[in-house]
């Protein structure tokens, strides 16, 4: 038995859709895919899957990703801002959800709140050439 878990006959491209604009505003897949009018998670990556490497849905999805992380951010101003204005709100809290939330957006959108690494090289490079 399913546990009522029973889905309806899915419209791929409405669920993808939803499915979509509900995680660029910062819902997580595993939330998302709990709905009963939407494809199970499985499902959801069988179907990224098959979409394969360049695809468009694919891209569509790094995209809402990214939109994720990009709103995260977000999320840390504001709570900071919380945080100063409400004497009230206890700091630790919000000190772990503020590093939740920036651990996130890193990974999601590490072009703009990932961790940067510079790399600086210097010195003399000498080659040998060998004939063949």
């Amino acid at each position: 038995m399913t546990k009522g878990l029973v889905r309806k006959k899915l419209d791929a491209d409405k669920a993808m859709v939803e499915i979509l604009a509900r995680v660029s505003d910062g819902e997580s897949l595993v939330t998302i895919c709990k709905d009963r009018h939407l494809p199970a998670k499985g499902t959801f990556y069988r179907w990224l899957a098959e979409a394969g490497d360049g695809s468009e849905m694919r891209d569509n999805y790094a995209r809402a990703m990214e939109h994720r992380g990009q709103l995260f951010g977000e999320r840390v101003t504001d709570l900071a801002e919380q945080v100063i204005s409400d004497p009230d709100l206890c700091p630790q809290r919000a000190r772990v959800a503020i590093d939740a939330l920036k651990w996130s957006a890193g990974r999601l959108a590490p072009k703009t709140y990932g961790d940067r690494a510079s790399v600086e090289l210097s010195g003399d490079v000498t080659a040998t050439l060998v004939p063949i």
